[in-house]
């Protein structure tokens, strides 16, 4: 397998001894480390559902004036793509979700996150992966 298709199991070193990979990132730049995505439900096809749980998973995952920062176990910004600026990225990406094409004006609302440190620990990796499905089932209905 390439190297790319595998990179969920890959660790730092591997990336190191693989020329391939290591070239790609000192290409790719810093960038590489802000992710946009969004999540939904599986067998939804409304922007507006994956709209509300993208403000759902926001709210439980950003720090507000007044709030207790150590309270908030990982932290997410909320953006969104705008339907008239996007235009076709913002389509390709609604279809990789699974939402209808019919709503191709509604802009989406999404995810963003950044990571200082791009050697993560696959154990660290996996931890993370678990906060965050229990965030997002917690977050499901509101």
């Amino acid at each position: 397998k390439q190297w790319y298709q595998r990179r969920v199991a890959i660790t730092a070193g591997d990336v190191y001894q693989c020329q391939e990979a290591f070239k790609f990132l000192t290409v790719c730049g810093p960038d590489t480390m802000i992710n946009a995505f969004g999540v939904n439900l599986k067998g939804n096809t409304s922007v507006q559902k994956v709209n509300q749980l993208q403000k759902a998973l926001s709210d439980a995952m950003n720090i507000f004036v007044g709030s207790y920062a150590k309270r908030v176990p990982l932290i997410l910004m909320q953006s969104a793509f705008d339907a008239e600026k996007h235009g076709l990225g913002l389509k390709l990406f609604k279809k990789r979700l699974g939402l209808s094409s019919d709503d191709e004006t509604r802009s989406m609302n999404i995810m963003v996150n950044t990571a200082m440190n791009p050697w993560q620990s696959n154990q660290s990796i996996f931890s993370i992966g678990d906060m965050f499905r229990l965030i997002v089932l917690n977050c499901i209905g509101r």
